[in-house]
């Protein structure tokens, strides 16, 4: 069966395209219960019986999702159990053992309110009631009373009784099938309840929207990805004002601005992870070469302060089965084109950043992002509801300046959707184009409600715009190779603050997003790299460029004109830049890399904005009400009088004409000695700016 690739490219036949997870489906509701009532009081009046009464005579049923579905802590390593251990109790071993793994793996302990995936004990073994909690997070309701729920389900086919003549066709990307797999019902349920809002709120299912458990990426794949693979940045190199670092400065601030450090403020980082013990293994073994990642390290494992939490868990059958061809992938090389390869230091190398630009405040760095850079909805709720839980009435954040940083995308943009979802024949009926308008709202306002909910609650997010726009001028199949996308989801969304990107000589990227679209204006651009020159292998006895960088040049493709930000990296191996590169497609940095990277995506600048956001809530956060801060902060960054007033002392910060729609650009700059071969202009030393 061809591998599951998040990602369209026409090039790639050997890949099936997919956006959400076959047969499961995302349905939001709001009851007029209160939070206070109890998570199972407010399950129990969505009345979730009726709508699957109402599905089964259509021909569907719901089933809850399990713990196997939902992200949770590792399993323990097995091992054998030392002289001392077997002379204690079991239950004490057992004990111990829990402890320890919840404690040193899994980033904190267990704590009696943190009960998301508690198994529900008033049900018989076995059964699977759709009153379930698992699966069904809770948010308070934006500026209203009552409770926001979003429920994930299985969607399972049962006896038909009425015509299904009503449901749209299932061609089109998506949910596919091959051979006798199950067929895809995705499509068909979702439009079933989303044409019937008012017959089911009639019959007392207080239901707002369906849409699929989309699967969301690390920004440009699926819906994310890095603009390109990372590099390692050449041997030796280092950044001699600040021996062991490669910091990122940021002069247009002005002196407050610059003092500030993100003190007392919590940065969550929800994205790809690598094992822990790899982190620490990996600072070991650079040293003092990588002051950053030893940063990172001690304040993880060392008792340093401010902590760097790290959480990592695992994400569900469906994404993180590494032996099975359901898995979903993702990645591009050089030339645009689809190319799978492990990410697991995406994150890390956000969380470096975030380090770097706020070096006091709380860092929580939590898996969310399978190995190759794709989540879903359901884990990225999940994730939500934990810290809207921590910053609810009774939570250790509860009225705290609190930063989301979601480099990743979650849904397709507007533009995207339409074409998706209800354009997959390639035919339009008239009579039905308002009715597309309203349901394309339908497919987002769940995540859209989620995320007003946490505004409300005083969380600020910062979303990355996306890497869509990525069309190289070698790609020779590209349609429209001047055309720019608008900024996916979570982005999209007005709460938001939306990063993209430019590259050292502050151009909009060309792979970058735009950040924002009329009639919001809630976009930002900062550094982001660009798009080095890729140079096919030169082979046994040809010449090799000067100024390349990555793998052997006689035998694999390397770069040239390398134009990135430079970050953690501890993965021993780097993705080859071509598809077409020989197997194992992957090589061997230097030792002397010290684990540093050159990584270019709008995921890169959206950290350097999230850290400016960390700084503006040290600043004013005591004098603002928790529900307007996100909207304070947003201002801060993205209008000029907010800028003028916090950020830089008396104007704004310039126009980013590339992007236009008055985007703004923040100059980010970063020692880069490490580039002084790919331009012949650049001499050793030098400092680029952006």
């Amino acid at each position: 069966m061809p591998r599951k690739q998040a990602y369209p490219d026409p090039q790639s036949w050997s890949f099936m395209v997919i956006y959400w997870h076959e047969n499961q489906a995302s349905i939001t509701f709001h009851s007029d219960l209160d939070l206070s009532e109890g998570n199972q009081e407010i399950i129990n009046s969505l009345n979730l019986v009726t709508l699957n009464q109402f599905l089964n005579m259509r021909g569907f049923n719901l089933k809850s999702f399990t713990l196997d579905d939902v992200p949770h802590p590792p399993e323990p390593q097995k091992r054998p159990p030392s002289q001392e251990e077997r002379e204690e109790p079991v239950e004490a071993f057992v004990e111990a053992e829990i402890k320890a793994l919840e404690e040193m793996v899994h980033g904190r302990p267990k704590k009696d309110d943190d009960a998301r995936h508690e198994k529900d004990d008033t049900h018989e073994e076995g059964e699977n009631p759709i009153n379930s909690p698992t699966g069904k997070y809770l948010f308070p309701a934006p500026s209203d009373n009552g409770t926001v729920v979003l429920g994930f389900f299985h969607v399972e086919q049962s006896k038909t009784t009425y015509s299904m003549s009503t449901a749209r066709s299932m061609n089109g990307s998506g949910g596919s099938s091959y051979g006798d797999e199950e067929v895809d019902h995705t499509r068909q349920l979702v439009d079933l309840i989303n044409r019937n809002l008012d017959t089911l709120r009639q019959g007392k299912v207080p239901v707002v929207a369906a849409a699929p458990n989309w699967l969301s990426g690390s920004t440009g794949c699926v819906t994310h990805c890095p603009s390109i693979p990372p590099i390692p940045i050449s041997a030796g190199s280092s950044c001699t004002p600040s021996a062991g670092l490669w910091p990122i400065t940021l002069p247009e601030l002005d002196d407050t601005m610059q003092g500030l450090t993100g003190d007392g403020v919590t940065v969550f980082v929800l994205d790809t992870m690598p094992e822990p013990d790899e982190i620490i293994n990996a600072a070991a073994s650079a040293g003092n070469n990588n002051l950053l990642l030893q940063t990172i390290v001690n304040q993880y494992v060392g008792g340093q302060t401010p902590p760097v939490k790290l959480q990592h868990q695992d994400l569900g059958k469906r994404l993180d089965d590494s032996t099975s061809s359901e898995q979903p992938e993702s990645g591009e090389d050089l030339y645009g084109r689809s190319f799978v390869y492990p990410s697991q230091d995406h994150g890390l190398f956000i969380t470096g950043i975030v380090r770097d630009l706020a070096p006091r405040a709380t860092i929580e760095y939590i898996r969310a992002l399978n190995d190759y850079g794709v989540g879903d909805n359901s884990g990225l709720v999940d994730e939500l509801s934990y810290i809207q839980t921590r910053m609810g009435k009774n939570g250790d954040l509860h009225d705290k300046p609190v930063v989301i940083n979601l480099s990743l995308g979650a849904i397709p943009s507007r533009e995207e959707l339409a074409e998706l979802w209800f354009n997959a024949d390639d035919s339009y009926q008239t009579e039905e184009f308002v009715r597309t308008l309203e349901d394309i709202e339908l497919l987002q306002l769940g995540l859209h409600l989620v995320i007003q909910s946490l505004a409300e609650l005083g969380a600020v997010i910062v979303a990355s715009a996306g890497n869509d726009s990525n069309i190289p001028q070698w790609n020779s199949w590209a349609a429209d190779p001047a055309s720019r996308k608008g900024p996916r989801y979570p982005a999209a969304y007005p709460e938001v603050i939306s990063v993209g990107a430019v590259d050292k000589h502050g151009r909009a990227a060309q792979y970058s997003n735009y950040p924002q679209l009329p009639p919001y204006h809630n976009g930002i651009a900062t550094y982001g790299g660009g798009i080095p020159t890729p140079v096919p292998p030169v082979g046994p006895s040809g010449q090799v460029p000067p100024g390349d960088h990555g793998p052997d040049p006689r035998i694999m493709t390397t770069a040239i004109d390398v134009d990135g930000v430079i970050g953690v990296y501890t993965a021993p191996f780097y993705p080859a830049l071509s598809r077409d590169d020989p197997p194992p497609q992957s090589y061997n940095a230097s030792a002397q890399s010290y684990d540093w990277a050159y990584w270019s995506g709008t995921s890169f600048a959206t950290p350097i904005i999230s850290a400016v956001a960390a700084r503006v809530l040290q600043l004013k956060s005591p004098a603002w009400p928790a529900q307007q801060r996100a909207a304070a902060v947003q201002k801060a960054i993205t209008t000029p009088a907010g800028e003028s007033a916090l950020l830089t002392g008396g104007s704004p910060l310039p126009l980013q004409t590339d992007f236009g729609f008055g985007v703004r650009m923040l100059k980010a700059c970063q020692c880069e000695e490490a580039q002084q071969d790919n331009i012949a202009s650049v001499t050793e030393g030098v400092k680029q700016e952006v």
